[in-house]
């Protein structure tokens, strides 16, 4: 099948095909003398598993080590089981940071009802501290794609 016949049964962009190629997520596929590439179509399940694996948060360098180990018939519970426990891991600081914030904006709202906005009138005199962590304050970059990602609603 051709890449476009792939990407309808995979719930994918072309683009994220080549994508997913260019960083080793699926393998090159061969091409026709005419230069098309052609797949067999095992290649649906292994997209799906990407996709779900990205909808755990799993990051893209992760996943592809993941799919070599699984690859080369090494995968066990224990190989890949710190690979989860990191997702884990930032999902709870993510929950913990969300947290913080929902408090300041329920607490905001309190003031509001109960008429003593201070947002209402400006900046409030005493600057609360940041809420949270943000990736910049982790020393990460902003959130970025890379040119050609797909996006999250692509897989």
């Amino acid at each position: 099948m051709k890449i476009g016949e792939l990407a309808v049964r995979a719930g994918v962009t072309v683009d994220a095909i080549r994508f997913y190629e260019r960083r080793g997520l699926l393998a090159r596929a061969p091409r026709t003398a005419s230069g098309y590439r052609t797949y067999s179509g095992h290649e649906v399940e292994r997209l799906a598993l990407i996709r779900f694996l990205q909808g755990l948060e799993i990051s893209l360098d992760d996943i592809a080590a993941m799919l070599r180990t699984f690859d080369v018939g090494k995968a066990t519970c224990a190989n890949q089981a710190p690979r989860f426990e990191a997702v884990v891991g930032r999902i709870d600081r993510d929950i913990e940071r969300l947290q913080v914030t929902r408090k300041a904006i329920v607490d905001l709202l309190a003031s509001c009802g109960a008429g003593r906005c201070s947002l209402a009138h400006g900046f409030p005199s005493e600057r609360p501290e940041p809420l949270g962590e943000t990736r910049r304050s982790r020393g990460l970059p902003r959130r970025t794609r890379a040119r050609g990602a797909p996006s999250r609603r692509e897989g």
